[in-house]
């Protein structure tokens, strides 16, 4: 089952943000959290993984369903990936999906 991310949003006191597994089957960011500035956070840990958004070609980056890019993220790294990235990505559904190419060891949150 996919993860539906919610948004972490810093109080007056610093939160502690811990990455949840992500899914074999991918996961998804709304994209109202996205258009208030939200972030996601993606967190390798001894095994890379490789991080695609899809665009099923009615979205504004405009890339074919079939071909989505992938960025990959280094063992023992993390990568981010701002609002203004992740808005071109946003479906009719109003959300980003994601998927990764390896999901062991791998962690991810959404912060704004």
């Amino acid at each position: 089952m996919s993860t539906a991310y919610t948004c972490v949003t810093p109080a007056a006191t610093p939160l502690v943000c811990t990455g949840v597994a992500v899914a074999a089957t991918g996961d998804t960011i709304n994209g109202n959290d996205i258009n208030n500035g939200a972030q996601l956070v993606v967190t390798c840990g001894s095994t890379p993984a490789n991080v695609s958004f899809t665009d099923t070609g009615h979205t504004p980056a405009g890339t074919a369903a079939a071909t989505p890019t992938a960025y990959t993220v280094s063992a023992n790294t993390s990568k981010t990936f701002g609002s203004k990235f992740l808005a071109g990505y946003i479906d009719s559904n109003n959300t980003v999906t994601v998927a990764y190419s390896a999901t062991t060891n791998v962690t991810a949150m959404v912060l704004a």
